[in-house]
């Protein structure tokens, strides 16, 4: 089975060298998370046992200002509805 994207964070900088995004994926295979960062092109990883640690990590990395969460097609988050492409800034809900 294929990791799935349960979320999805944008700092809202378009050009390569000042973008960052942090994902949370799901392996239902192996039944853990990670959380992947990148930033101006590099990526880090980081494996998670529970989705608590994987989301706890993800507040901490998206806690600055400008981060957007993006919700829509492609992020199969089972505790979410399905929603339209959006973007939702961060501590707005």
């Amino acid at each position: 089975m294929e990791m799935t994207t349960t979320a999805h964070w944008w700092n809202g900088k378009r050009a390569e060298f000042e973008r960052a995004e942090v994902f949370v994926r799901f392996n239902p295979a192996g039944g853990r998370y990670e959380v992947q960062v990148t930033v101006a092109g590099q990526n880090r990883l980081v494996e998670c046992l529970a989705r608590e640690r994987a989301d706890n990590l993800a507040t901490l990395l998206t806690a600055g200002p400008g981060w957007v969460r993006l919700k829509g097609p492609g992020l199969h988050d089972p505790a979410a509805p399905a929603l339209s492409q959006q973007a939702i800034p961060v501590g707005s809900g």
